[in-house]
């Protein structure tokens, strides 16, 4: 039994598309849905629907030298992950939260050293808490574009492949 707020796929129509139950219609197992991507409502019965179970996904990309750790990038992947109904760990909101401020606010080149000198932001600590979490917790790991070029999302995607987690490519 579905409620209203679970999230949805169609089995036959588009399976990538995730949609929200809105209301339940009626005692014959319908309910209406509403479609995130297009934004159209329906109402399907439950056999050619399947709920979208929720992953813990570990978000890995570049940030160093990247401008302002790449921050806006990582913030609008976890976004779109937790729309498709995901727990999502996004290390550029550990990083602020660990400090207390925004590092990357004052840091337009991403320069390492000027966050661990302004901030006391430790690369060592960040990636201990990182692939603590990722071991501890991860259903899978999502890699935005051009992670391959960062070595700190290449450990990460490297655990994850060691422990046999699904690979999302962003």
């Amino acid at each position: 039994m579905l409620k209203v707020g679970d999230k949805v796929r169609h089995k036959t129509c588009d399976p990538d598309e995730i949609g929200v139950v809105e209301e339940v219609a009626g005692c014959d197992d319908r309910y209406a849905i509403r479609w995130l991507d297009s934004g159209f409502t329906s109402t399907d019965h439950i056999d050619v629907l399947e709920p979208v179970r929720r992953k813990r996904v570990y978000l890995a990309g570049q940030m160093s030298g990247i401008p302002h750790f790449n921050f806006p990038a990582f913030h609008a992947a976890a976004a779109k992950l937790r729309d498709e109904g995901h727990e999502v760990f996004n290390p550029a909101e550990a990083d602020i939260a660990r400090i207390g401020i925004d590092p990357s606010l004052d840091n337009p080149t991403g320069d390492v050293a000027l966050a661990a000198e302004r901030h006391g932001l430790s690369r060592r600590e960040c990636l201990a808490e990182d692939l603590s979490w990722i071991a501890l917790n991860a259903d899978a790991i999502a890699l935005l574009p051009g992670w391959v070029l960062s070595s700190g999302a290449r450990t990460e995607y490297a655990l994850a492949e060691a422990l046999g987690l699904e690979v999302i490519r962003l």
